[in-house]
């Protein structure tokens, strides 16, 4: 099946993040170390890429000879790897003869060509890798110009990559197999219109933190942004098809994407979305119970939709479903209220205790209220529900009533889900 050939591809990727650099010419950044970490966590827990710590280079470990190492083992040697991934995430500069490089950690400012990777070099391994399946370079650097010593002057700024694929070819189709060379792409004229300082990710509760604005919209879409057609695999096709689109309104932030010799680029797969294949089918599940119009269902969905939101706090959909649950916990608590009160008499008599504790919670009848709840008294309301909704027999509910201080596991009705 397709996951077996899946888990059997192998996979391997150098990940580089510099924030901070040996020359104090080159200015600091603030979010490629975060950029670099969090890749590399994604690529390796959800992608099963092998990311080996001399593969895996932050700030003083990304010296130009161990970058160069990194790229001559997953490049230029010709064993066989059906993906290949390089990622940095750092300055990128070009010189006054229109070089573009990368900068390492130990780069000279005024002298790239000593330490600088050069694009051009990265290129032609990437074209002419041996037994690599697809190679993939995803770069998050700006290119913004080097005071170096030459008498030929360049352009101001160029598109680093674009000479190189100018040619691009056509993604074809093709069923047998998955191949090509990427370029995911990203520059700014400044290190400041690139990054963005309080970054919060749609999947986890991680705190606000800085990343290339670039590979944020790379990271929300391996975390699950860019699935397509209920696969809960990211392939390239439709990573490039998110980030496009995502960027599209960006001013500041530019975004190339390229490729050479392609065939079915939806049919490589760099990570598996697995949570947030999670997260949506709980959302369904949710809106699927508002739509019954049932006030239990709305009690399920709130504890839900609870839950939810630990995993993932900002994603939109979710965010979107805030309002429509609270409206209906309104109407619940309304209904719920003028049912019990209606039926005072009967409960003061046989269960006072129950009836005094009950009274209390019904105007807690919130997404905050239900979470404070403790579980007993929870299913106890929803049990009260389920007769207000016809779905069981009000006895149940007086009987479930007279044992409220026993366990709740007295009682048979639906189960809190």
């Amino acid at each position: 099946g397709q996951k077996t050939e899946i888990d059997a591809m192998s996979k391997r990727a150098v990940v580089v993040g510099i924030d901070k650099y040996q020359d104090d010419e080159i200015p600091a950044l603030e979010g490629a170390t975060n950029d670099a970490q969090e890749v590399r966590d994604i690529l390796a827990e959800c992608g099963e890429f092998e990311i080996p710590d001399d593969h895996f280079l932050l700030n003083k470990k990304a010296t130009g000879d161990a970058i160069r190492n990194g790229i001559s083992d997953i490049l230029w040697k010709t064993d066989e790897c059906d993906v290949t991934l390089f990622y940095f995430s750092g300055h990128g500069f070009q010189d006054s003869y229109g070089t573009g490089y990368f900068a390492p950690y130990d780069m000279v400012f005024k002298k790239p060509m000593v330490q600088g990777i050069q694009m051009g070099e990265l290129k032609r391994l990437a074209l002419k890798a041996v037994n690599k399946g697809s190679v993939i370079l995803i770069l998050d650097c700006c290119n913004s110009g080097i005071a170096a010593q030459g008498e030929k002057r360049g352009p101001d700024k160029v598109d680093p990559f674009g000479e190189y694929f100018a040619d691009k070819q056509t993604d074809t189709a093709n069923e047998v197999g998955a191949s090509g060379v990427f370029v995911f792409s990203s520059s700014a004229s400044d290190q400041t219109s690139r990054e963005m300082p309080n970054c919060v990710h749609s999947m986890g509760n991680n705190a606000a933190h800085p990343h290339g604005a670039f590979t944020f919209c790379l990271l929300e879409g391996l975390a699950g942004g860019a699935a397509r057609d209920n696969n809960e695999w990211i392939s390239v096709r439709g990573l490039h098809s998110y980030i496009e689109d995502r960027l599209a309104k960006n001013s500041v932030q530019s975004f190339k994407y390229y490729g050479a010799d392609v065939s079915n680029a939806g049919g490589i797969l760099l990570a598996r979305a697995a949570e947030f294949d999670s997260v949506l089918n709980e959302i369904r599940e949710i809106d699927g119970w508002l739509k019954t119009g049932k006030l239990q269902e709305v009690i399920f969905a709130a504890i839900r939709l609870d839950d939810v939101m630990k995993k993932a706090p900002n994603y939109q959909a979710i965010l979107e479903l805030v309002p429509e649950i609270d409206e209906k916990l309104e109407d619940c608590k309304n209904r719920a209220s003028d049912w019990f009160f209606g039926n005072k008499l009967e409960f003061v008599k046989h269960a006072p205790h129950a009836w005094s504790q009950l009274q209390n919670s019904i105007p807690n009848l919130s997404r905050i209220g239900i979470s404070r709840m403790p579980q007993e008294m929870v299913t106890l309301i929803v049990t009260m529900c389920e007769v207000i909704d016809q779905t069981t027999e009000k006895e149940i509910f007086l009987n479930y009533l007279l044992s409220y201080r026993r366990a709740s596991t007295v009682h048979q009705s639906q189960p809190i889900r």
